[in-house]
């Protein structure tokens, strides 16, 4: 995934929102509007950017070869 800012991380979950919901509720409904789609799951949002980030930071020190986020000098 990789979003570097919040706002985009937001954009590119209501985009998926609003591309899913039809498909889950055979294409009777549509997606929430961004406003309203952000004020429910704003927590879950956060809790998501926030383990995103930290899968980022984690993969780039598998790529340093350095264990546990430690390294020696």
């Amino acid at each position: 995934m990789g979003h570097n800012t919040f706002s985009d991380f937001v954009s590119h979950m209501h985009m998926r929102h609003i591309q899913e919901t039809p498909k889950e509720t055979n294409y009777q409904e549509s997606g929430k509007s961004f406003n309203e789609y952000v004020l429910s799951n704003l927590d879950f949002l956060q809790e998501e950017y926030e383990r995103q980030k930290s899968n980022q930071a984690r993969k780039k020190l598998d790529e340093l070869n350095i264990p546990g986020g430690m390294h020696s000098l």
